[in-house]
């Protein structure tokens, strides 16, 4: 077991643990002080099951990115200021046996690739409820889960409109972005955006394989009948 926390913790730093890979058990992160999980970096297996509760100050727990391997269940409970849970994206879903995901006051977004994935195995153990708007239940999440272009691994392609007629505009389909959330988006990547201080938010994933011709992407309203004058909508491109 690795426990961090107690009933009355007071712990607000773990870096020391930055040296565990694996824990052959369980691993409960209880009522601490941590802002984030800083010091878990480099665990990637975990056998048992993984609690995060009543950690009040908790923001981010994408400390967690490493962990890919886990057998047995999932719980984020009273979690207050944990916005959402990019951290656990790339466990195997197929070792979860159980997910419980409730009180967690401002969590509004619990759609990342392990959760979908998992929601999608035709035997699941699932308790999602009393949390934000978005992750307030599994109906919520899974609505999210089938936006294309949410998460980065489900980009839609854009390839069909390259390779076209020299000097032609091709356009794609509409793409209402209102039910997206910015879950999977990078942290730089859009220094020169206008406004870069504000946060993103409502972004899509589109992608293309380049053909070692030129091109030039743009948004436009098309034929939207309810496009957003001035919506501040700007792109910004990876290289995978």
């Amino acid at each position: 077991f690795l426990t961090i926390g107690s009933g009355s913790s007071t712990v607000a730093d773990i870096s020391g643990l930055a040296n565990i890979r694996t824990i052959g058990e369980s691993v409960l992160i209880l009522n601490t002080n941590l802002s984030n999980l800083d010091g878990l970096q480099s665990v990637n297996s975990i056998g048992v099951g993984l609690t995060i509760q009543g950690n009040q100050a908790l923001t981010d727990i994408t400390s967690l990115a490493s962990l890919v391997s886990l057998s047995g269940f999932i719980a984020v409970l009273d979690n207050n200021q944990l916005s959402n849970l990019i951290g656990l994206q790339n466990i195997d879903p197929n070792g979860i046996t159980e997910l419980n995901i409730r009180l967690n006051d401002v969590l509004t977004t619990c759609a990342i690739e392990s959760i979908c994935s998992y929601l999608g195995l035709p035997e699941n153990s699932v308790n999602i409820s009393s949390n934000a708007d978005g992750c307030d239940n599994e109906e919520e999440v899974e609505a999210q889960c089938e936006l294309a272009g949410n998460l980065c691994i489900d980009a839609v392609s854009i390839d069909e409109i390259l390779g076209q007629e020299l000097g032609v505009p091709q356009t794609t389909a509409l793409f209402d972005n209102s039910m997206y959330n910015a879950v999977d988006t990078p942290t730089n990547g859009f220094d020169c955006f206008e406004a870069n201080t504000e946060p993103i938010t409502n972004s899509i994933w589109f992608q293309f394989t380049g053909d070692g011709n030129r091109y030039r992407i743009t948004t436009g309203q098309c034929d939207a009948t309810d496009y957003i004058e001035d919506g501040d909508t700007q792109l910004a491109l990876y290289q995978r």
